[in-house]
């Protein structure tokens, strides 16, 4: 065989090489995601367990499901007011059961509520105050999951996933995925100022859709859901500053304007403190404080606008934020679900009574008011 024809057949080889690799490594890469891959809609970080849980015989007895966190739990203690206001009309007592949770997030609610065999007429949803308590993605992952959620949140891509589901696995960016087990583990990790705030922003956006798959569960399910805001105890100091967002001398600076406060030094202490807001963007402290001056002065809408800033910018997820508050509202709005604006009773109070027991749970004669409300909801529903 001549050398020219040795080098054709040499080239001949490397061209179907490369045709070889240009078709095989997309296919391999489309085997892969979808192989590493789960099949969603809405691109969740994390799984929860499905477990034998305590009391779902219960649960699935009753007429009434209240479930939610430490929220929702609190309302043990007036379970038998919200009983007696429920069944004025009825000849036994509306069977009203609280499957509520410490330490629970929407996300395991959700969970443990799909678990259920039978379904209550009514569920009650009061919670979102521990969505931070346990962590349900990996950190290293966080700027591909809000890219994930950015593709999500684009209307072409939730189209095509909507149509074939198994897109999904194509369309969002694997990740390392989280197991949530049994008991929810607090998370101790410690966060820059930065690493903060994007977990932040994407707790909002994981609690938004949770939100919304129980609204649509609901429907699927036939059964009438009630959403209520989480009061939120707008006189409490901040928990924890971004660090991002402060300095050594700001801090020393807002002592000194708290013992102002204190003095009812204010007017100076207010135009002091709004040139401070506009120079220094997003430091809780400095929204706290102004609120407080506020207060002081008899201005209340301003003060509370001021420490609902204050609380929305807290650096510690300690509570519930005015945003989840804000994604209750509007999904409720959005969807035509019935909603108590708990918030609203209590703060609509703010400087003219003491609202709070504690930095979380109102005082009972907003528990009672609350009550009322929400009884007034069940029985228009139940058609008592």
């Amino acid at each position: 065989m001549s050398k020219s024809n040795n080098n054709n057949t040499r080239l001949f080889w490397i061209i179907i090489a490369c045709l070889g690799f240009i078709v095989l490594a997309p296919l391999s890469w489309v085997a892969y995601r979808l192989a590493i891959s789960p099949t969603q809609l809405v691109p969740y970080p994390y799984e929860v367990q499905r477990l034998d849980y305590a009391d779902q015989n219960l649960a699935e007895k009753t007429t009434v499901l209240i479930v939610g966190d430490r929220m929702g739990k609190a309302l043990d203690a007036y379970l038998p007011q919200l009983v007696d206001k429920s069944s004025v009309n009825l000849k036994t007592p509306l069977p009203i059961f609280n499957w509520s949770k410490e330490h629970e997030n929407l996300a395991r609610t959700l969970t443990k509520l799909k678990s259920l065999k039978k379904i209550p007429p009514v569920i009650v949803y009061l919670g979102a105050s521990e969505e931070g308590y346990e962590r349900r993605y990996d950190p290293r992952d966080l700027p591909r999951i809000l890219k994930n959620f950015e593709r999500y949140e684009d209307v072409k891509f939730q189209s095509l996933i909507m149509t074939t589901p198994i897109l999904s696995r194509l369309i969002y960016t694997p990740i390392r995925r989280t197991y949530l087990g049994k008991d929810p583990i607090k998370d101790s990790t410690s966060y820059t100022a930065e690493g903060h705030q994007l977990l932040a922003e994407l707790n909002y956006k994981l609690f938004t859709s949770e939100v919304q798959d129980l609204i649509n569960w609901a429907k699927e399910n036939k059964t009438q859901l009630i959403l209520n805001t989480t009061p939120i105890n707008l006189e409490t100091l901040p928990h924890q500053v971004c660090e991002n967002t402060t300095t050594e001398n700001l801090k020393i600076y807002q002592e000194e304007i708290m013992s102002r406060i204190a003095k009812d030094d204010l007017k100076a202490t207010l135009a002091e403190l709004k040139e401070l807001n506009q120079k220094i963007i997003g430091n809780a402290l400095n929204f706290h404080l102004l609120g407080s001056v506020y207060l002081k002065m008899g201005q209340l809408s301003k003060a509370r606008e001021e420490y609902i800033k204050a609380a929305a910018y807290d650096c510690s997820p300690w509570r519930t934020n005015p945003i989840h508050n804000i994604i209750i509202e509007k999904a409720a709005i959005q969807n035509n679900v019935r909603l108590v604006d708990f918030d609203r009773v209590v703060n609509q109070n703010l400087g003219q009574d003491v609202t709070f027991l504690s930095e979380l749970y109102p005082q009972h004669i907003y528990y009672q008011q609350y009550v009322s409300l929400l009884s007034h909801k069940i029985m228009e529903i139940l058609k008592i």
